[in-house]
C-alpha cells in the first residue's frame, strides 16, 4: 500500500472525462420486461427468473422490501464481450449494505476471464441525467452459469468526487450481466481488466497510468493512513459514456471488497493510438481528483468547494501535455473572469457551476504552483481535511503554513500576472476580458483585501 501520493512531474496521464449520454445509461422502463417480483425480509431470500437468480442473505434488509427483476431494453453495455442478457434489479433501499450472490445463465463458449458485471445507476450532476456506472466481479462455471458475490454498499458511504453521482430516487437501481473474453493486467498499482483483443492498448495504458502515479507521488501528497486506494481498478469496455471515461473513486475501507477499490473507466473506441495524447492528459486528471477525494468526502451539498479540484485537474493537464508552456486547459477561456469572483462559489449557483468555476480557476493553480512552490497543493488538502474549513479565502489566508503570506498581498500580484497574460498566453484575448471585468466590477486594492 503506497502511504504518500504526490501531484506533479513532468509527463503523467489522464483518462476520465466524465460521464454522458449513450447506450450504457439507464433503459426507458416502457422497453424493460418484467420477468419476477418478490418480497424479501430479513430473513433474506432469493429472486429469480430460467436465467438468473439473486440470492439475499440473512439480515441485509430491515423489513420487507419488494424486489422487481427486468429483462433491460438497454442497448448491451459491453458489446461481444457480453454473454447474457442485461437484467435490471430494482427495489434495494439506499441503506443496503451486504453482498448480493448472483447466478447469471451464460451463452456460447467461456474464453479468458469470466465476470459478472453490476451497472450502478446514478444522477450525474454534471450531466443532469442518469447513467450506470460498470464494475466487473469474478466469477465461476457452474453447469452453465457464472456464479459470484457482488458486494453492494450504500450510496451515502462513498466519495463521489468528480462525478458527484448519488442514487436518483428511493432505491438502488442496478444493472446485472454475464462477461467473459477479458484479461487482467495487474500489479500493486492498477488492476487493468481490458478484452481480450486489447493487449496491445491496454499495455500502453498503463504506461500513462504509471507515468501520472510518479507525477503524483512527486508532489509528495500524504494519503490519510486509514485509506487504501491500491491497486486501483481500470475497466475499458466498447460501450461507455462519457467523452473519454467515467471513474467515481471510492474510499477503499468502505466500499466494495479487499480487490474492489477505486475505478476508472476507458471506451475502447478512444483506445486508437491518435487519440493516446488525449488519453494521457484524462488520466492524470483523473488521479490528480482521486487524490483529492481521499481527502475530502464531496457530497451534493458541498459542490460549490469543489471547484478548487477541478482547476488543480484542468492545471495539472498541462504539466501532462507535450507542451506544457502554450496548453490552455479545457474551457478555460470562456471561464476566465470567474477568477475576479469570490473563492467561494455562490450557494445560487447551479449545481453544474462549480465544474465551471474551476475551469476558470486553474490559473489560480499555476500560479501558486510557481510562486509557493509544489508543496502548497498538498498542504492545502492537509488543511481542508483537518481543518473541515468551508471558505477557501479562510484557508489561504489562515491556515496554509507553507504560504507564510497575506491574502492581500499575493493576490493582486495573482491578478496582475492573469491581465498581462503570464500565466497563459491567449494573444490579448484573456487581458481583454479580464481588463473589462476589472474596469467595471473588480477592484484590487479592495476586494483583494477581502477576507
Amino acid at each position: 500500500m503506497h502511504k504518500f501520493l504526490i501531484l506533479f512531474l513532468a509527463l503523467c496521464l489522464i483518462i476520465t472525462g466524465c460521464s454522458g449520454n449513450d447506450s450504457s445509461g439507464p433503459s426507458d422502463d416502457d422497453n424493460d420486461n418484467l420477468l419476477v417480483s418478490a418480497i424479501i425480509g430479513s430473513e433474506g431470500g432469493t429472486i429469480s427468473s430460467e436465467d438468473i437468480s439473486i440470492e439475499v442473505p440473512t439480515g441485509s434488509l430491515d423489513q420487507a422490501t419488494e424486489l422487481n427483476l427486468y429483462l433491460s431494453g438497454s442497448e448491451e453495455p459491453f458489446a461481444e464481450q457480453g454473454v447474457s442478457p442485461l437484467f435490471r434489479l430494482e427495489g434495494l433501499p439506499q441503506s443496503f449494505d451486504g453482498n448480493l450472490h448472483i447466478a447469471i445463465r451464460y451463452d456460447g463458449v467461456l474464453n479468458g476471464e469470466s465476470f459478472i458485471g453490476m451497472g450502478e445507476e446514478f444522477y450525474l450532476v454534471e450531466e443532469d441525467d442518469s447513467g450506470a456506472i460498470y464494475s466487473l466481479f469474478q466469477a465461476s462455471d457452474s453447469s452453465g452459469f457464472l456464479v459470484g458475490d457482488i458486494p453492494i454498499v450504500s450510496p451515502y458511504s462513498r466519495a463521489h468526487a468528480k462525478l458527484h453521482g448519488f442514487c436518483d430516487g428511493t432505491d438502488l437501481v442496478l444493472y446485472l450481466l454475464g462477461v467473459s473474453d477479458y484479461l487482467t493486467l495487474q500489479d500493486a498499482d492498477f488492476r487493468i481488466r481490458y478484452p481480450r483483443i486489447l493487449q496491445e492498448n491496454a499495455e500502453q495504458l498503463k504506461l500513462f497510468l504509471d507515468q501520472a502515479l510518479n507525477t503524483i507521488e512527486y508532489m509528495q501528497f500524504q494519503i490519510p493512513d486509514e485509506i487504501s486506494i491500491f491497486p486501483i481498478n481500470v475497466l475499458i469496455r466498447e460501450k461507455s459514456f462519457g467523452s473519454f471515461a467515467q471513474y467515481i473513486p471510492r474510499e477503499a475501507h468502505f466500499y466494495y471488497t479487499s480487490n474492489q477499490y477505486t475505478s476508472i473507466e476507458v471506451r475502447e473506441q478512444d483506445m486508437g493510438s491518435a487519440s493516446y495524447p488525449e488519453m494521457k492528459l484524462d488520466i492524470g486528471h483523473e488521479l490528480y481528483l482521486m487524490v483529492g477525494a481521499m481527502f475530502n468526502r464531496t457530497t451534493h451539498d458541498r459542490l460549490p468547494l469543489s471547484w478548487f479540484d477541478y482547476a488543480g485537474a484542468s492545471w495539472f493537464q498541462c504539466f501532462m501535455s507535450a507542451d506544457p508552456d502554450n496548453f490552455i486547459p479545457d474551457s478555460y477561456l470562456e471561464n476566465s473572469t470567474c477568477v475576479l469572483d469570490s473563492f467561494d462559489m455562490r450557494p445560487t449557483a447551479p449545481e453544474y457551476q462549480h465544474l465551471l468555476h474551476g475551469r476558470g480557476m486553474s490559473a489560480i493553480i499555476d500560479f501558486m504552483y510557481s510562486h509557493f512552490g509544489p508543496n502548497v497543493l498538498p498542504y492545502i488538502y492537509v488543511e481542508r481535511r483537518e481543518h473541515e474549513t468551508f471558505a477557501w479565502r479562510t484557508i489561504f489566508g489562515n491556515y496554509v503554513s507553507v504560504i507564510n503570506q497575506p491574502h492581500a498581498e499575493w493576490y493582486p500580484v495573482f491578478i496582475k500576472q492573469l491581465i498581462n497574460e503570464e500565466i497563459y498566453v491567449l494573444n490579448g484575448q484573456l487581458s481583454s476580458r479580464l481588463l473589462d471585468k476589472t474596469y467595471h466590477e473588480y477592484d484590487i486594492d479592495s476586494d483583494a483585501n477581502q477576507t
